[in-house]
């Protein structure tokens, strides 16, 4: 595993890049999610939990345009100029009060599509993977339980090379 800076002028916004992979999983993420082809045969697959009344040719195009939004939206508040990305990510556990939990599990939603993160400190985070979401509970599908996992994965690589902070966050990175 290996991580990535998203933004190079930019200390806010991090993704694991992933042995055997070209891209960080938000660049992989983001060209999936506008590729028509993949997402038409990601809905075909997952056509029992599509909303009722939604053609997949409406849904590929929701999917689509939300993915452009998110991108976007990324690119605004992970800038100088934005420096908000905690108006975005939420902790994963709608239950969770404690927002200043170290390594916390965090998720970014728009509409059907979700971007998983691990917060390493205020406005401070390392995107570990995404998926299209029909269902309500992460553990009701494979794809959304292998998110958790990986996000279970991601903490436990930065809790064994001792990041609590972005402090011990950076000096990571430096030594890598």
């Amino acid at each position: 595993m290996e991580i990535i800076r998203i933004f190079e002028d930019s200390n806010k916004l991090f993704a694991f890049k992933y042995k055997g992979d070209k891209d960080n999983i938000y660049d992989k993420t983001i060209d999936l999610w506008t590729d028509v082809f993949y997402v038409r045969s990601f809905l075909i697959k997952q056509k029992k939990d599509l909303p009722k009344g939604k053609t997949i040719d409406a849904l590929v195009d929701k999917v689509l345009k939300s993915a452009e939004k998110l991108d976007d939206t990324i690119i605004y508040l992970g800038s100088n100029e934005g420096n908000r990305l905690e108006e975005l990510f939420k902790p994963l556990d709608n239950l969770e009060q404690n927002l200043d939990i170290v390594l916390s599990k965090q998720k970014g939603a728009e509409s059907y599509l979700r971007i998983y993160a691990l917060k390493i400190d205020t406005n401070l985070f390392v995107i570990t993977g995404s998926t299209i979401k029909f269902t309500k509970y992460l553990d009701e599908r494979n794809h959304t339980q292998e998110q958790v996992l990986l996000l279970d994965k991601c903490r436990n690589y930065l809790r064994d090379n001792d990041v609590m902070d972005s402090d011990s966050f950076f000096e990571f990175l430096d030594q890598n």
